[in-house]
């Protein structure tokens, strides 16, 4: 177990860390740990000048950025607990969070001034100004943060994480992955997502660094694959229905592996991990050294996660464990009379120790049945997860399902009953029933919602409108289905197998009118499994969502039809889309130089074209410098020729050879431009030479020769500069 004995609070994690160190590098700049340090001390000393004290809640508005970051641990460093609100969330939940939260304070933007306004509560403008060194205040009781998540009441709980608790889990975490000076994580989770702690934390208390992901690209495996090569990223995080999609974009492209060399451990949690989706991760990875990939398990009120498992990185898999619990944690499986399952009996899976958060916001009753007391187990007390679980015989947990109709939706606890009595508060709607449906390539599309209800003079855009106003994005059901009534089994309630799926093609829909809508909508309709749909059907309200998006994307491709992901959800009909998209030339890129950043194309114009070089070209120049003595990256070849020797009409298809091939008039330029480049030269005005032995008096002199020569050039050491093959 973790010796808890010393510091067990988060707030002053990046203090101590030499200050010419990078702490955070984003889209907006970069923050050395002196400049971090002095950033998170002038929030502390705002938010203290304001009143705030310790375990009151704060709120955060700020998408993802340095000032997200600095306001999180200034937040901390305060004394207060972060209250963390996606940007995206609906006005109206956004102030629900914050009314029930009780903060006071909101750290947050210009654009929600009026929001604040009208509810009574101060803002704090997000800032990376220095300010001076604040007197440590915290205590390991304090809360650290309040998450929300789904409540089956309708109505969002608070789960309040204490410091002891998540110092634990950052420790061992730390313990058992080591970070140090030179690993970078990538944070890309959404802050209202439990997970984001470690990744908003971790690497303070290692001197490590924190890359961060542009707002909306944990959306985009292409994004998430060049923050990785950019940033040189080592640690990161995916839930396996963002998984699933990232390696089938790196299959797509397998030269793009080798842009992921850096990673050298992938945490997975949020969903069940399946045996496929490892064993695609471990094929996908093996022309590179193999990460290595952890499964995590763990509920919110537990903070984060209590389980481990690292996942074999070669040969067959049969299952995936959710593993071994973490330092200072019990996991117990219990039977309905609370008395421990024998190994492989299914029970509840219950948590105790050191993680258990304190309960929910303000619900002392949910608090109450959800935690239970336990003199039996380490700090009296215990949280009943809802899961079923068996021990295995080799000591690791199995995961078997849930006990009640909560769902993991992208990895995101959704309540269905939640989305129920949203539905169900809508004008017109008599009753409504929430369905989750997971389809069969479950590691690539994960599990999706379809909302059935039974409605009077109330349209489909009004309800989806309705819920829009008043739930996450990821809450809103991707397929409706309207009905007369609900089945109902004998005992008079919803008979949930017998409501009807979803699927039925709209004869009324418009048709495609030109090639591209044409293309598009069959891409549409293949990738949500319907007959058909219509031009001007909204993508995302016949059953898509943010994974199936980035299958429609690589589908499209397939088909000849190129688009940014971004331009799917801003344009989400096949007639928008299809004005937007484009074809991409046969081939691929045509005009000279357009791969190159402009401020680089000036001080190219006696160059044919140049573009960036590939992360495999970098590696083998590298290699190939740093060793110049080496012959591994020279080859000479030797070939006899049955004919008569003409040296100019050798020379002259020789040159056109070189005047068709533009990769033998190329060159390396590594450090002239913005980035490193390839070059390709014009055609020199001088004609290739040759090397003539016939001087030589007999054929073994001659051999003799061409072979000293011929051995020779395996020693030259050549200029990557030069730009021109010669004979």
């Amino acid at each position: 177990m973790l010796d808890l004995g010393q510091n067990v609070t988060v707030d002053r994690l990046a203090a101590n860390i030499p200050g010419e160190r990078t702490a955070v590098v984003s889209q907006g700049g970069t923050l050395r740990y002196s400049e971090f340090d002095a950033a998170v001390n002038h929030i502390a000393e705002v938010l203290r000048a304001r009143g705030v004290e310790r375990d009151e809640g704060v709120a955060v508005i700020v998408p993802r950025s340095l000032e997200l970051v600095v306001a999180i641990h200034g937040i901390l460093r305060a004394g207060a607990a972060y209250v963390p609100i996606d940007p995206e969330y609906p006005p109206l939940r956004i102030r629900t969070i914050i009314e029930d939260s009780g903060a006071r304070i909101v750290g947050a933007g210009t654009e929600y001034g009026a929001l604040v306004d009208e509810l009574g509560v101060g803002r704090v403008e997000p800032s990376i100004s220095g300010g001076d060194p604040v007197e440590p205040v915290v205590c390991p009781d304090d809360l650290a943060y309040v998450i929300y998540t789904s409540g089956s009441t309708g109505q969002p709980k608070g789960v309040e994480v204490e410091h002891r608790s998540l110092a634990n889990r950052l420790r061992w975490m730390q313990r058992r992955y080591p970070l140090g000076p030179n690993d970078v994580i990538l944070q890309k989770t959404p802050v209202t997502f439990d997970v984001s702690a470690w990744e908003l934390l971790w690497w303070a208390m290692a001197g490590a660094s924190v890359a961060l992901l542009e707002p909306g690209g944990h959306r985009d495996p292409r994004k998430i694959a060049a923050a990785v090569e950019r940033h040189r990223v080592t640690v990161m995080h995916f839930v396996p229905s963002m998984l699933g999609p990232f390696l089938e974009q790196t299959e797509a492209q397998p030269d793009s592996i080798h842009r992921l060399a850096s990673l050298h451990t992938v945490f997975c949690s949020g969903e069940a991990l399946t045996p496929a989706l490892v064993e695609r991760f471990n094929r996908v990875f093996n022309p590179i050294r193999v990460p290595r990939l952890v499964n995590l398990y763990g509920p919110t009120e537990a903070t984060v996660d209590v389980s481990y498992f690292d996942c074999p990185s070669a040969g067959p898999v049969d299952v995936v464990p959710i593993g071994k619990p973490i330092d200072n944690t019990t996991l117990l499986v219990l039977d309905e009379r609370g008395n421990r399952c024998p190994v492989g009996v299914p029970g509840e899976l219950n948590i105790a120790g050191v993680g258990l958060a304190r309960g929910y916001r303000g619900r002392p009753d949910l608090t109450a049945a959800s935690f239970a007391d336990d003199q039996r187990v380490p700090g009296g007390r215990r949280y009943r997860t809802g899961d079923f679980a068996r021990w295995r015989v080799d000591g690791n947990l199995e995961f078997v399902g849930r006990i009640d109709d909560e769902v993991k939706v992208r990895g995101n606890r959704v309540s269905l009953a939640e989305v129920q009595v949203a539905m169900e508060s809508c004008p017109g709607v008599r009753s409504a029933a929430v369905v989750a449906q997971t389809p069969n390539n479950r590691d690539t599309h994960g599990t999706h919602l379809i909302g059935h209800f039974v409605g009077e003079f109330v349209s489909l855009d009004q309800l989806r409108d309705h819920l829009a106003q008043r739930l996450p994005a990821y809450m809103i059901p991707t397929s409706f289905v309207e009905l007369n009534t609900l089945p109902l089994t004998a005992s008079g309630k919803v008979d949930r197998r017998a409501l009807p799926r979803p699927g039925t093609p709209d004869r009324s829909a418009v048709g495609p009118r030109t090639h591209s809508e044409a293309t598009l909508v069959d891409v549409f309709a293949s990738v949500l499994g319907v007959d058909s749909v219509g031009v001007h059907d909204n993508f995302f309200t016949v059953g898509g969502d943010s994974i199936l998006a980035l299958a429609v994307r690589s589908e499209a491709e397939k088909r000849g039809i190129a688009f940014d992901i971004e331009e799917l959800f801003a344009r989400p009909t096949a007639a928008e889309l299809a004005e937007s998209s484009w074809r991409p030339a046969p081939g691929g890129v045509t005009d000279a130089f357009a791969l190159l950043p402009l401020i680089d194309r000036a001080a190219l114009h006696n160059a044919e074209d140049a573009f960036p070089a590939t992360a495999l070209q970098l590696g083998m120049l590298f290699h190939s410098i740093e060793r110049a003595e080496s012959t591994m990256y020279k080859d000479v070849f030797r070939y006899r020729v049955a004919m008569p020797w003409r040296e100019e009409e050798f020379t002259d298809a020789f040159d056109r050879l070189i005047a068709r091939h533009p990769a033998l008039r190329s060159s390396f330029e590594l450090s002239q431009h913005s980035v490193p480049l390839q070059v390709v030269r014009a055609l020199p005005a001088t004609r290739s030479g040759t090397t003539s032995i016939a001087g030589r008096s007999t054929v073994c002199a001659r051999s003799c020769a061409a072979s000293v020569w011929i051995w020779s050039l395996r020693f030259i050491t050549r200029s990557w500069t030069a730009g021109v093959l010669r004979t």
